[in-house]
């Protein structure tokens, strides 16, 4: 006796190989982007920050130095350390937690927090001095929210951009509680050090 396979059992086979093609070509993009595992990150670049009216001071561009260590789940954390050419001079420490996130085969965007301090009122700190020209004197507790990309240049080199808002609790001279944030964007270069590649 023969047996005949029918058009539907055909057509149901094309349309199983087209779908794990579709679903192939879909998760490629990622899997290019994914091609290397990240460790250490160590960066600089330069910095344009703009100051509440409180601080009396004019925006000022600077430059920063970080330093991060990726985690798993796409997590990192990264010290960062800035001085703005405001008068008189501004300097910022900070640390911070970002959540990483594919944008493409050579773009990954995130989302960024952390906590850290700004001194203000140069790095001699003296608020009694006539030479004093803020309305905020001394180190303030600074919180970090952040959103930026890097995009690769290299397999162990990124673009890095990001857009910052940076809340501030502190005291004037006369020791007086003020609440107030500055807004800053900066760009510089990453190193990827100890990257490599994913094995298949």
């Amino acid at each position: 006796m023969l047996t005949y396979v029918g058009p539907c059992r055909a057509l149901t086979r094309t349309l199983c190989l087209l779908s794990a093609l579709a679903l192939i070509a879909a998760h490629t993009r990622a899997a290019v982007a994914q091609e290397r595992r990240y460790l250490f990150e160590v960066g600089a670049g330069g910095l344009y920050q703009s100051f509440a009216d409180t601080t009396a001071l004019n925006s000022a561009a600077g430059g920063f130095l970080r330093a991060g260590l990726w985690l798993p789940l796409n997590l990192s954390v990264e010290a960062e350390g800035l001085v703005a050419s405001s008068d008189p001079g501004v300097q910022g420490a900070s640390i911070s937690l970002l959540y990483n996130f594919l944008l493409g085969p050579r773009t990954w965007g995130y989302g960024k927090a952390g906590i850290g301090g700004t001194r203000y009122g140069g790095s001699g700190g003296d608020c009694q001095s006539p030479a004093f020209v803020g309305e905020i004197c001394g180190t303030t507790t600074t919180f970090g929210l952040g959103l930026g990309t890097r995009f690769q240049l290299t397999p162990m080199l990124m673009l890095r951009a990001e857009a910052m808002v940076n809340p501030n609790k502190g005291k004037t001279p006369e020791d007086e509680s003020v609440s107030f944030s500055n807004y800053g964007l900066n760009v510089g270069l990453s190193f990827m050090l100890g990257s490599k590649p994913i094995p298949d």
